[in-house]
């Protein structure tokens, strides 16, 4: 709902700009992107309710709402404000956060380091959106902007005892920030740079539960329900199959 609210609001820019975008084009009508916008923003934020928990009830409905209205106030007034990128981590911020209060009741208290990976998310998402906002101009981001990507993961992992799998993690997602760097120079590999990093995102997720795996590993042995073992391993795979199917996708798809 929030990336087509975000055609349609910037459907006169997309005119002079990317005129290959699909309202410009005339491949959907803005009043049709303004209907689907509408549905998915509100069964999105009726599902939410309708699978959450009752002790969570109320705190789903707050972030649902927290959520549609950072989408709406982003997309009508992203352009030229200083603190649309603000706006954005918290959108990104409040997903995870979501799923969560979706999935979990608050009596089973939040996995360790919770709140530092929410705000690595949202530091995260508010530099790729402060990056994405020189994709249309001549000028590059800033060198401390770029040098902050390799650093964000770090205040997440201060609070573990690092595993394998959370260094491989830590190294592939420092190599993929590298390798995108070296790949697209600036100013002109700024869209490209953005969508590399849009496509990261599934590897903070994997670091996450990369640093979590040893200390549900000996919850689950203390418990001797060696069933959840096999759902521990799903959960670690699935960020790297969200990685792969980015990088996938977005051959057909504009990240940007």
């Amino acid at each position: 709902g929030g990336m087509i609210l975000n055609d349609l609001c910037d459907r006169d820019w997309d005119a002079l700009h990317r005129p290959e975008r699909p309202i410009p084009s005339q491949l959907i009508h803005p009043r049709t992107a303004a209907i689907a916008a509408s549905v998915l923003l509100s069964l999105g934020f009726l599902f939410a309710i309708s699978i959450a928990p009752a002790v969570t009830r109320w705190e789903t409905v707050l972030v649902s709402a927290l959520l549609v209205a950072g989408i709406v106030v982003y997309n009508h007034w992203h352009k030229g404000v200083w603190f649309a990128p603000l706006i954005m981590g918290l959108c990104r911020v409040a997903l995870p956060l979501l799923g969560f209060l979706c999935a979990t009741p608050l009596s089973g208290g939040t996995p360790h380091g919770f709140s530092v990976y929410l705000t690595t998310l949202g530091v995260f998402t508010f530099l790729i959106t402060g990056v994405a906002r020189h994709e249309a101009t001549p000028s590059a981001p800033s060198r401390w902007s770029e040098a902050l990507f390799f650093l964000v993961p770090i205040p997440l992992c201060l609070g573990f005892s690092l595993s394998r799998s959370a260094v491989f993690v830590f190294a592939v997602y420092g190599f993929w920030i590298l390798y995108s760097n070296l790949k697209h120079p600036l100013p002109r590999g700024v869209g490209a740079r953005v969508s590399s990093r849009l496509a990261a995102i599934p590897l903070l997720d994997g670091l996450f539960l990369a640093l979590l795996f040893p200390y549900y590993h000996a919850q689950i042995e203390r418990s001797e329900n060696y069933a959840l073992f096999a759902q521990l391993g799903f959960g670690f795979f699935i960020p790297s199959f969200c990685f792969l199917l980015a990088l996938t996708w977005r051959r057909w798809i504009p990240s940007t």
